[in-house]
């Protein structure tokens, strides 16, 4: 063959070559993009956004029927079991867990070793499932198998595309399941920002509530409230535990909620700014609206025979399908359901600075007057006497700084009145008005409106001009009764 051949043929066999790995160059390159178009369209298929996610309802077949928990998102952010007629709260880092997990799926693999057992259809008939309702009305499934292998699980998606997971989501949704997410406080809903507290106890009802920032007593009487004595009662609520969840039925004659030893309610204002229905030149108004968030407990009777625990219920005595919880006795007899011993302390609550005036009437009428830190009578006349502030300071001391034993007035006659005292404002004005005198024993008091202070032991002050209660002439009066020490 001549050397132009074999030449020729050479290069044929170049070019052909060529051809040939060109094609193939082609070929591979389009089964990586249909590959990888592939993984990017089970990726899509399994991408769940978290914060598009309305409720979760969770779907545990074990039982029958399956038992079904309901967990929603609620407006101010937190979450809340539906438990019947009633919204639980949970932790909220329980479904933010599942959510997240659920979120950062990633699709198996085809062609993968164990794809035999990726089908929807091989699961196992217990495996529980966790449907997610989305912002807008749609809904995504998770079916979560219930056999583990190598501490992993597989997760079926939509019935569709399939993923792993780590087997500690299965133990999230079933063992114990939302259930077990509940916050376990007796009363949730009770904070430092709670608003008002009701306490029930067979005939006697105490009404507290927070007003401008103190705290008064509604019921029985309208007065002023001892801050410490609220306060102390908050704490208790805030940390009364729940012992168990009883989320089986009982009746109300086992239960003692029919014949309630204690009713509480706490009600808490959450305020929330929301856009006005029209936009100002300026951008889009805002409007603060209220929402009243209450929170009850009804306490029962014991659940033990040694009465160390007691049923409770967050939902009124009656009510078809009550909740029901076991909490400590001990928790419900440190919570005082004597009135009296929410009253204030002190027999007025003008702060001793704001008083620039003072008249007291015991037979005659005389008005002292603070100016430029001095005291001075008023005169018939219309002059001004300087008086030594000594007798006045410890008249104010008395009824602004000194603690007293508050009664709930039993009447005009409950107390035997010498003395009346008005406390004036800088220009004049009355800030309160208050009486001085004695019980049928002889003991010194103070009442506004319906309290009465007690001061065993304590003369009167001098500016009263109070006879001595030895030279009394005799009277019968009631004589409030004083506040049990141990309550």
């Amino acid at each position: 063959m001549s050397r132009a051949a074999i030449g020729f043929f050479l290069a044929l066999a170049l070019g052909l070559g060529a051809v040939l790995w060109i094609v193939n160059q082609k070929q591979t390159s389009t089964g990586a993009r249909d590959s990888e178009t592939g993984k990017q369209s089970a990726a899509s298929d399994v991408a769940l956004d978290p914060n598009l996610v309305q409720a979760m309802r969770i779907i545990d077949p074990r039982t029958t029927p399956a038992r079904e928990d309901d967990v929603r998102r609620t407006s101010l952010g937190g979450w809340v079991l539906r438990t019947g007629p009633l919204d639980w709260p949970v932790d909220p880092q329980k479904p933010r867990d599942l959510l997240r997990t659920l979120s950062e799926l990633q699709p198996l693999d085809a062609t993968a070793a164990d794809a035999g057992r990726t089908s929807p259809s091989t699961m196992p008939e217990d495996s529980p499932r966790v449907i997610v309702e989305l912002e807008g009305g749609g809904a995504r499934t998770f079916r979560i198998s219930s056999s583990v292998a190598g501490g992993r699980t597989l997760i079926s998606i939509d019935d569709g595309p399939t993923a792993q997971a780590e087997a500690s989501l299965l133990n999230l949704v079933r063992e114990p399941g939302p259930r077990g997410w509940r916050i376990p406080a007796a009363i949730p809903g009770a904070s430092p920002e709670s608003a008002r507290i009701t306490l029930s106890a067979g005939d006697r009802t105490i009404s507290l509530a927070r007003l401008e920032g103190r705290w008064t007593m509604r019921t029985p009487v309208a007065a002023r409230a001892n801050p410490q004595a609220v306060s102390s009662l908050l704490n208790v609520l805030m940390s009364m535990p729940v012992e168990r969840f009883i989320d089986d039925s009982a009746t109300p004659e086992i239960t003692g909620l029919d014949r309630p030893r204690l009713v509480i309610s706490v009600e808490r204002d959450v305020r929330q700014a929301a856009p006005a229905t029209s936009a100002s030149s300026e951008g889009d108004a805002l409007l603060a609206s209220v929402q009243t968030l209450r929170n009850d407990l009804v306490v029962g009777g014991p659940v033990d025979a040694a009465g160390n625990s007691l049923f409770a219920s967050p939902l009124p005595p009656g009510s078809v399908a009550p909740v029901l919880l076991s909490i400590p006795a001990s928790s419900v007899s440190s919570i005082a359901t004597d009135p009296r011993l929410y009253l204030a302390l002190t027999a007025t609550g003008v702060a001793e600075a704001d008083v620039f005036g003072v008249t007291v009437r015991a037979g005659t009428e005389k008005t002292y007057r603070r100016e430029a830190g001095t005291w001075t009578k008023a005169e018939s006349g219309g002059g001004k006497t300087p008086v030594e502030a000594g007798a006045i300071s410890d008249l104010l001391e008395l009824l602004t700084a000194t603690n007293g034993e508050p009664s709930l007035a039993a009447g005009e006659d409950d107390l035997r009145v010498f003395t009346r005292i008005e406390l004036l404002n800088i220009d004049g004005q009355t800030m309160d008005a208050l009486a001085a005198g004695y019980t049928a024993d002889g003991v010194f008091g103070v009442r506004s409106a319906t309290v009465v202070w007690l001061y065993p032991g304590r003369e009167p002050p001098a500016l009263l001009e109070m006879p001595s209660p030895d030279n009394l002439p005799p009277a019968t009066v009631p004589t409030p009764a004083r506040p049990e020490e141990n309550k």
